[in-house]
């Protein structure tokens, strides 16, 4: 159940070099264990744009000589339709169209000095006629709508099962991010590793950093299953204690010898980047910002806020596309998870001020329902859906488009069916055209990153 979580890249246009890159349930309160959905409740639980324009040589030659014996037209000999062509003629495909590329943004002030958004979307780069593919994969014993592709499939590092993971750039240099969580003393471990474009296989994993809270007197805690993730390699992970759901959000690039942290991150369920100083944290409340259930804006150097309210009455989910943001909460009087989308343009003007968005007049409602995790892929939500008694049920593509600052809802289908008894409990994308899928069987661990053909 992971999502690699929000981010501020400056969008260039982009150049599309073609895309072909156990039962176990849990509550609304992601985690490694189930555990009953409540009020305050937490549980456990990825590229810029390149600038590709070719500029014309618009240089006009001068005192260009006249060849004066150049013969009439009409005395030229005829063209041949039927001649073949050389042996030796090469032929250069097309280039691929430029899609989709987006309007130069707004640069937005006192935000890393970014152009808005910057987030957390791997570069696009797809399959050209000399990238190496890797073999192919399928995601037995699941069925994948047959509009996507699998394009790598490798086993979970940790042999024990990883806690959270999250992925990062793009087909032709994705890194898998484990999270592992260590007890007596309870113990966080993040570490990353690249998957070899040619093979298809992962590399050695190296630490990115190690944390041991301190925790309260009496007090046990659990790791989130969330491995947040920011442009310049960022990563965010949290934990929650078990009696007060108090805890921290941790967070450091790789090597760091002591990492950051954020204080009383109560309830922290979820987090995306919006660049690399900048995190929205979905929590009950953020250092000395207490005031319930909502997504949170914490800003290096700044007190933390409530940016957006009226989610639910516990934490939720937060997914990051393109131009969406989409935040969640739980509602304990009517046992269902709420989704919501966020238009950008209506979200970006908020944070460097001091408005606080509302899901009830400000967000549209995507889905309602009993949820495992959510992610995206370019800008339509996908999430794992559970079924009345919170068993696995599968994952469901949500179309989604913008349209000012209305998030409109498509057609929904699904997305991965089928595959029981295995199950897949987590997710990980945020804006790129990949996503992966964390494989649970009874006896093997996998990850899954899949792509549209």
């Amino acid at each position: 159940m992971q999502r690699l979580i929000p981010h501020l890249i400056g969008m260039a246009i982009i150049l599309l070099i073609g895309c072909s890159d156990d039962g176990d349930s849990k509550t609304q309160d992601k985690g490694t264990v189930v555990k009953d959905s409540g009020a305050d409740m937490a549980t456990q639980k990825d590229g810029k744009a390149v600038d590709q324009t070719a500029t014309k040589d618009k240089t006009v030659a001068q005192d260009m000589p006249v060849i004066k014996d150049m013969p009439p037209i009409k005395d030229m000999p005829p063209i041949n339709k039927d001649a073949p062509p050389p042996q030796d003629a090469i032929f250069v495909p097309e280039a691929s169209p430029v899609v989709d590329a987006p309007k130069p943004p707004e640069m937005m002030p006192g935000v890393d000095s970014q152009p808005w958004p910057d987030v957390t979307v791997a570069v696009d780069q797809t399959l050209t006629p000399d990238m190496p593919v890797p073999p192919a994969k399928d995601l037995k014993p699941f069925t994948l709508d047959s509009g996507y592709k699998v394009i790598y499939r490798i086993n979970d590092p940790v042999a024990s099962g990883s806690t959270a993971f999250g992925i990062a750039g793009g087909f032709n240099n994705t890194s898998l991010y484990v999270l592992e969580a260590g007890s007596a003393p309870f113990a966080l471990k993040v570490s990353v590793g690249g998957i070899d474009v040619k093979t298809g296989n992962l590399g050695a994993l190296s630490t990115v950093f190690n944390a041991t809270p301190t925790l309260p007197s009496g007090e046990s805690a659990f790791a989130n299953t969330y491995v947040a993730l920011s442009p310049k390699g960022f990563a965010a992970v949290g934990y929650t204690t078990s009696k007060t759901f108090t805890g921290e959000v941790i967070w450091g690039d790789k090597g760091i010898k002591t990492p950051k942290k954020v204080s009383k991150a109560t309830g922290n369920f979820d987090i995306v980047f919006m660049g690399d100083t900048i995190m929205l944290i979905n929590a009950t409340g953020v250092g000395t910002a207490q005031s319930g259930q909502g997504v949170y804006l914490y800003e290096v150097g700044k007190t933390p806020r409530r940016l957006i309210k009226d989610l639910g009455t516990s934490s939720g989910f937060l997914a990051i596309g393109k131009t969406t943001l989409f935040a969640g909460g739980y509602d304990s009087k009517t046992f269902k998870s709420t989704l919501y989308g966020f238009a950008m343009a209506e979200v970006a003007p908020a944070i460097p001020g001091t408005k606080t968005l509302s899901a009830t007049t400000d967000g549209d409602v995507l889905h309602v329902g009993n949820l495992m995790d959510a992610a995206t892929m370019d800008d339509d939500l996908v999430i794992i859906e559970l079924d009345a008694s919170w068993k696995y049920k599968g994952v469901t593509l949500v179309p989604t488009t913008v349209s000012g600052n209305k998030v409109i809802k498509g057609t929904t289908k699904a997305l991965v069916s089928g595959g029981s008894p295995s199950t897949i409990p987590m997710l990980s994308g945020e804006g790129s055209k990949e996503l992966a899928l964390y494989l649970k069987g009874s006896s093997t661990k996998e990850i899954a990153v899949i792509s549209k053909k």
